[in-house]
């Protein structure tokens, strides 16, 4: 009975983030924009889900990433997926969408509110990552390398490293 009562409690849960994921995923689709296309585009564009062109007079959904595909496609991709099928990027996090929180009274008393420390942040699909302030573009080192370009020290393959040579008396 403990067995069941486990898994029915597993199952609930996820049920729930799912379904909360999925309304996120609904809030997010009402945030990107459709566009209708027109002109012709300056190049042949295509949908990489259904590998159409887009033609004037369709509908088309742009990311935030840039890419764009046509509504009727990207629409059902997103609401299962919530990623960009080129780049992979979060739709719910690039379109600030929050998801409810998944923890309950009883242990939200034991655990810090991740608002509470700048440095750590949750993501929309609920898992949370602490962001390395050294990883930042400036405060990165910065690492310089010459090449020279010195004849002298062009080597045969074969020379480099011995183990390369065969040994035509082994074979």
């Amino acid at each position: 009975i403990f067995y069941y009562c486990q898994r029915h409690r597993a199952r609930t849960a996820k049920d729930r983030l799912q379904s909360r994921l999925s309304n996120a995923a609904k809030k997010a689709l009402t945030k990107i924009p459709l566009v209708n296309v027109h002109e012709n585009p300056p190049t042949e564009e295509s949908c990489v889900i259904c590998l159409d062109i887009i033609k004037t007079g369709d509908t088309i959904r742009k990311l935030v990433c840039g890419h764009t595909f046509h509504h009727h496609c990207v629409d059902p991709w997103l609401l299962n997926h919530r990623h960009c099928p080129l780049c992979n990027l979060d739709i719910l996090a690039a379109y600030r969408v929050a998801v409810p929180s998944t923890i309950n009274r009883r242990r939200h008393s034991n655990v810090h509110n991740i608002n509470d420390n700048p440095s750590v942040f949750s993501l929309a699909t609920t898992s949370a990552s602490r962001v390395n302030e050294q990883s930042t573009p400036a405060n990165l080192p910065t690492i310089s390398a010459t090449i020279k370009d010195d004849s002298s020290d062009v080597r045969i393959h074969g020379e480099q490293n011995p183990m390369f040579r065969l040994d035509e008396n082994s074979l």
